[in-house]
């Protein structure tokens, strides 16, 4: 059943989600930034993040930019539908070649600039197995390493606070629910 709203590119992940999309608040940007994702992504913004985990452990990517820990991930190019984003983006930041097994949760929200209006975003969360791969980044103009986590790693890597979820506006909305979802993946 088609969701009202949604991209046609993601009628797929909504229909194979187990729990209903999750509203964010709006994030306010410049004019500026507006104008340059519009011209990058059209009518919408969709990022991806593909979860990779690997016996009890789950793989970040430290950015060269702000030395931060995050779940790889990024951006979908104008029309690159979900999973192979997802498989993408994981390849340029880490590496291994990916399978998208099922998407865990979307996020729904606006971006909003004075002058420039509304664009719709979007932030999939993938879980994914490795299929292959050499681990370290292709991507090293903005990744400096990457490393896989146990669960008490992690839980002291947040608890630190240089933890960031692939997009900075939404770091506290999805820190939680990441954590529950990597801990359900690590059992």
């Amino acid at each position: 059943m088609p969701s009202e709203g949604l991209p046609r590119r993601l009628q797929k992940t909504v229909d194979a989600l187990s729990t209903p999309p999750i509203s964010v608040p709006p994030v306010e940007v410049s004019d500026e930034s507006m104008k340059w994702k519009r011209e990058r992504f059209g009518d919408h913004e969709l990022g991806v993040a593909p979860l990779i985990t690997n016996t009890r452990r789950i793989l970040l990517v430290k950015e060269r930019d702000g030395g931060r820990w995050t779940i790889p991930g990024g951006y979908a190019e104008t029309g690159e539908g979900v999973e192979d984003a997802g498989i993408r983006e994981a390849k340029e930041e880490t590496g291994l070649d990916l399978k998208v097994i099922m998407p865990l949760v979307l996020y729904t929200g606006e971006i909003l600039s004075p002058h420039q209006g509304r664009l719709k975003s979007y932030l999939v969360l993938q879980k994914t197995s490795i299929l292959g791969g050499v681990l370290g980044p292709l991507d090293k103009e903005e990744v400096a390493e990457v490393r896989f986590f146990g669960p008490d790693e992690l839980k002291r890597l947040m608890a630190s606070g240089p933890f960031h979820v692939t997009y900075p506006e939404l770091d506290g909305i999805l820190g939680p629910e990441v954590l529950r979802l990597l801990r359900d993946l690590a059992r």
